[in-house]
């Protein structure tokens, strides 16, 4: 589902630049080939990487792959399953 991904990273992407009207912190974005989806570049030098992800049933093979010092976040769709996978795996990597 190709077209449901680009369409969740683009929401996701005009969400963060309508938010950033306010706060000014953003200096840019791009994608990431082979690393994310794409990332946001802040003006004070800290980098978060976006990660589009339809369904959570693999977010423990997911986050392992990930390092503990990485700053990320996880774009997905909000269904009761992908919820309730969220909350079974919260700690699973700290």
């Amino acid at each position: 589902m190709e077209s449901l991904n680009s369409y969740l990273a683009e929401w996701c992407i005009t969400f963060l630049k309508n938010r950033d009207l306010v706060f000014r912190k953003i200096a840019s974005i791009e994608t990431q080939p082979g690393e994310s989806d794409f990332a946001v570049n802040y003006k004070d030098g800290k980098k978060q990487n976006f990660f589009v992800i339809e369904e959570l049933s693999n977010i423990s093979q997911f986050l392992s792959k990930l390092g503990h010092d990485s700053y990320f976040s996880i774009v997905t769709i909000n269904s009761e399953k992908n919820f309730r996978l969220l909350l079974e795996k919260w700690n699973d990597t700290a």
